[in-house]
């Protein structure tokens, strides 16, 4: 056999070269490839993720305006998930007639109401055309026991109310509830009387689970007899009452206003964990113990199925009021609502969302709510974690800055802050803390770089263990449009 000749083997030498140099071209291009695609994954997971938070919080926003009762999103940071409440009407009596032979008056779905105890006619002048009077002694009206009445996870009572003073001796009055004294409560809204010289006080009481929740259940009330504060109705005037639980908050409202607030976050003092502080003030805060109610949440109320639903008498047991208590006035528009929630929107792991208010709450008008949220816009932010690097290049390079907070530039209790655009016009969002200048706790990093732009007294800095992201910032102004924000202010 021939022997391969020199120019053969330089040949074939050369030929490996080439293919090392071809496998090496080949990597080169596939790691570039491979680290395209993982970016134009990260970019398509956060715009797709930006898309869902959006549509969401449009959806909660045409909802609140087309039911004219509001609405809220939930925003869950830890399991980067995101859903909306809204609430739907299950059942309305008008109160504009009745048959006088079956007492029998037309409820909403069907669901009639039957008079009870009623001597002669009860209609009279209402808020919305006609309403019914209530004696105050034994009448009211059997809405009977519908599968719709026992909402679990949440729930709204409304009604117009015009209460007459009451008789001697006579402390509360229902208005509507469903619960008797062999079963329970379930739920109950009623008012109660503190002396001519004050008024009524609303009251409303939710029974929570037993087995969820440190105390049996969840009662609000407008006005608080141990400080002489709150919301009280004078007699003889008409006013619209409500009350909603969505098994998170227990929300309590006097003529479209929020008079009281019970929530899992512990809305007053230093919640022991895993309570969070609510960012919500309450109006009506304790004491008495019991005007103020913590619980776990999600929490569910107990259905009563053995009790029908009363309007003009309801059976209440809150701190300080237990019993069935007949209403003597006006009641016109009732109504029972569900509070449910959507299916959540869950983000990518790979795009953790930031938020400064986790509930983002629409009036009636679709505006964002000031009882919530003051005049201050919301911002929320979704993108990629630890891009520490990128933002320390931005922050000493003199980026431009956008608050997520009212105060400008930095707040000095610490905040989310905004720094970009980056070519791409996308801002890159910060969570930091703030220290006095000179504590031990300052790092000399990043805190040089825009530490003491408020003056001498502060330090900002970004701790080891805070997140970073390269975000999507979506702003719900004042008004409840919800955009991107892409423009510095």
């Amino acid at each position: 056999m021939r022997s391969p000749s020199g120019h053969e083997r330089r040949r074939r030498a050369f030929t490996l070269v080439e293919m090392l140099v071809a496998m090496g071209i080949i990597a080169t291009v596939g790691v570039m490839v491979v680290v395209t695609m993982v970016s134009a994954g990260q970019h398509s997971a956060r715009e797709g993720a930006r898309e869902d938070v959006m549509d969401v919080l449009r959806q909660a926003r045409m909802s609140a305006m087309d039911s004219g009762r509001g609405s809220l999103v939930r925003i869950n940071a830890a399991e980067r998930a995101i859903y909306g409440l809204a609430s739907t009407v299950r059942a309305a009596w008008h109160f504009e007639t009745f048959d006088p032979v079956s007492g029998v008056t037309p409820g909403a779905k069907s669901m009639n109401g039957t008079l009870q105890n009623f001597v002669g006619s009860p209609v009279a002048s209402g808020k919305v055309g006609l309403s019914f009077d209530f004696d105050g002694v034994d009448d009211y009206v059997d809405c009977g026991q519908y599968p719709v009445y026992d909402q679990t996870e949440g729930i709204r009572l409304e009604a117009w109310v015009n209460p007459s003073p009451p008789p001697p001796g006579v402390t509360a009055m229902g208005i509507i509830g469903k619960g008797n004294a062999a079963d329970g409560m379930s739920y109950a809204l009623g008012l109660a009387w503190y002396g001519a010289g004050v008024g009524y006080g609303v009251h409303a009481g939710l029974m929570i689970d037993p087995l969820a929740v440190p105390g049996p259940g969840v009662h609000l009330a407008s006005y608080n007899p141990a400080t002489g504060s709150g919301t009280t109705l004078p007699p003889n005037e008409w006013h619209h009452v409500a009350v909603e639980f969505d098994g998170s908050e227990g929300r309590l409202f006097v003529d479209g206003r929020l008079v009281d607030l019970d929530s899992y976050r512990f809305p007053e003092a230093a919640p022991p964990l895993p309570y969070t502080p609510n960012p919500v003030p309450d109006p009506n805060p304790g004491p008495p113990p019991g005007t103020d109610d913590g619980f776990s949440a999600p929490a569910r109320i107990v259905p009563v199925r053995t009790a029908p639903l009363t309007i003009g008498s309801a059976y209440i047991d809150c701190p300080g009021i237990t019993g069935t208590f007949p209403f003597e006035g006006l009641i016109d528009e009732p109504k029972v609502l569900s509070v449910a929630g959507g299916e959540p929107v869950h983000l990518p792991d790979s795009v953790p969302i930031v938020v400064g208010d986790p509930v983002v709450h629409f009036d009636s008008l679709g505006r964002l709510d000031t009882a919530y949220h003051g005049g201050s816009p919301i911002y929320i932010a979704v993108g990629d974690p630890y891009q520490t690097a990128k933002l320390a290049a931005d922050i000493s390079s003199g980026a431009t800055t956008l608050t997520v907070s009212p105060t400008n530039p930095f707040p000095p209790t610490g905040g989310f802050v905004i720094v970009g655009p980056d070519a791409f016009g996308n801002y890159e969002v910060m969570q930091y803390d703030s220290v006095p200048a000179g504590s031990p706790t300052e790092l000399d990093g990043l805190s040089g770089d825009f530490g003491r732009v408020i003056g001498a007294s502060w330090d900002h800095y970004v701790a080891d263990d805070e997140r970073v992201f390269f975000a999507r910032v979506i702003e719900v102004d004042q008004m409840g449009e919800v955009h991107r924000k892409t423009l510095p202010n």
